[in-house]
């Protein structure tokens, strides 16, 4: 058996992807499924039940994922704890704030390990660009854009998704991704937030908008729509930094496009980009030395321009997989070493929902 057994709740087509990406780890795999559907069963001899509760009573289940719709998570992940499992809630990690505080308490009391899967955090893209940022080795983040066309093809009028009591709305379950994505590249905090959006009927808000205004001089735009075709399904992330911006593009990012300012030894910093390629270099010095420039009030020096690009040599699904394997890994390491700060614990999905719920808020009150 494998030093750890994980159950997962909920087993549609994402708890699927979540049971083959974790059977192929050597440090856990799935032993136990809990799903309403009895049509659900998996093939194999892998623990089936109706009853999530039956989980819980397994000993050979030591991490439970919980997969389900978000206005379960707060039941399931408390009972879960009080049960003595370990757990990576879906995001968004619940529906209130007041409900996060509850299962940190929990957390808190049992002393288990509690994880978000804020999947994004775990893409070596991200956690490269993440590291530049905390370094400001080309400056700090001064605006965010996120812009994400989706489909809604896979999402009939009766699906729970548009039903914003049990997933919030979009901004709720689907955004909380990309704010998550924006705290990772600063330590700004948030000052204002504002929201809009645009109604199909009374059912389906399937165009939303997040306006963050960030101390630190960091605004971050948010604009996601669930109403296109598949075919049409684009994200497109710009990140401008003082000398330096990066366009990404796809949900999980896979490539994009690099242009930054700097002297030898920050340019040198482009090199470690996944598959960077650079196309194209210009000095911009003054009698062959390096020059001073001035931007948002501050003087830089720099050298030259460089611009380039870059991909992730795995498809989207295998890098997927290789976030969710990341995410479970850095849930042993701190299962096992109660020192190690967790990457993803609930405060960073509360951070994130905070955002979402107050945009939310606005964007419904106007």
């Amino acid at each position: 058996m494998k030093p750890y057994g994980i159950g997962i709740v909920g087993y549609g087509g994402f708890g699927r992807f979540l049971h083959q990406t974790w059977d192929l780890m050597k440090e856990a795999g799935v032993v136990g499924i809990a799903d309403m559907n009895p049509a659900n069963k998996p093939e194999g001899d892998v623990y089936f039940t109706q009853q999530w509760e039956a989980l819980l009573a397994r000993d050979d289940i030591h991490i439970l994922s919980i997969a389900t719709p978000p206005n379960t998570h707060e039941e399931l992940a408390i009972k879960a704890m009080e049960a003595g499992k370990h757990i990576l809630v879906e995001k968004p990690v619940a529906l209130s704030l007041d409900a996060v505080d509850r299962m940190i308490a929990v957390r808190n009391k049992t002393n288990c390990v509690a994880a978000v899967n804020m999947m994004l955090r775990f893409n070596p893209l991200i956690e490269l660009f993440s590291r530049w940022a905390k370094d400001e080795i080309f400056g700090v983040l001064r605006h965010a854009s996120i812009e994400n066309h989706a489909q809604d093809e896979d999402l009939p009028p009766s699906h729970w998704f548009w039903d914003s009591d049990i997933s919030g709305g979009i901004l709720i379950e689907h955004s909380v991704h990309f704010v998550d994505l924006v705290h990772q590249l600063t330590t700004a905090k948030p000052l204002q937030i504002k929201g809009g959006r645009q109604t199909r009927n009374d059912r389906q808000e399937d165009q939303v908008l997040a306006t963050v205004v960030y101390d630190n001089n960091l605004i971050a735009t948010h604009y996601h729509e669930f109403s296109g075709l598949k075919m049409f399904e684009e994200t497109t992330i710009r990140l401008s930094f003082e000398l330096m911006t990066i366009e990404l593009h796809g949900w999980i990012p896979l490539e994009g496009s690099i242009k930054a300012l700097g002297t030898g030894n920050t340019l040198e910093q482009l090199r470690k980009t996944p598959g960077w390629f650079e196309t194209g270099r210009c000095p911009v010095q003054k009698d062959g030395n390096e020059t001073t420039i001035r931007t948002a009030g501050k003087e830089h020096t720099v050298s030259h321009m460089v611009t380039g690009q870059f991909a992730l040599t795995r498809t989207k699904l295998e890098t997927y997989a290789n976030c969710l394997r990341a995410m479970i890994r850095d849930m042993i390491r701190a299962i096992e070493n109660p020192e190690y700060s967790l990457r993803v614990p609930l405060e960073v999905g509360r951070e994130a929902l905070f955002v979402a719920l107050e945009a939310t808020k606005d964007a419904r009150t106007r």
